[in-house]
């Protein structure tokens, strides 16, 4: 699960357009598995990290496998929450907002263009 949030905030801080959704002050998704418990901090003019904070602004809890599909992109967090496969905590804001962050962060390959 690490290593896909290592992936997602590399991706979060590559895509420029991203920068425009991210707010001036921190926002904190905690994002728990059974096994582990992650809090990362999104802000305009700060690089995406990983963090130690006890409050957070949204909540993501879900087994191992939801969480990685979820990262990866494998899954829309609306979609999961529906399902009953993932619990949220926070504000519909909040839940807006760490989808679209989670979705345009997604693993996508690139194909190239022959002409």
């Amino acid at each position: 699960m690490k290593e896909e949030i290592m992936r997602v905030l590399e991706e979060c801080q590559s895509r420029f357009h991203l920068r425009m959704l991210l707010p001036e002050v921190p926002f904190l998704i905690t994002l728990e598995s059974l096994t582990a418990k992650y809090t990362i901090s999104l802000k305009k003019h700060e690089s995406p990290k990983i963090v130690q904070e006890a409050h957070n602004d949204f909540y993501i809890f879900a087994d191992e496998k939801m969480m990685v599909d979820l990262l990866k992109g494998n899954e829309r967090l609306t979609a999961l929450v529906e399902s009953g496969h993932v619990k949220i905590n926070g504000s519909f804001r909040g839940l807006l907002f760490a989808e679209a962050v989670l979705w345009l962060c997604r693993e996508h390959e690139v194909n190239p263009v022959m002409i």
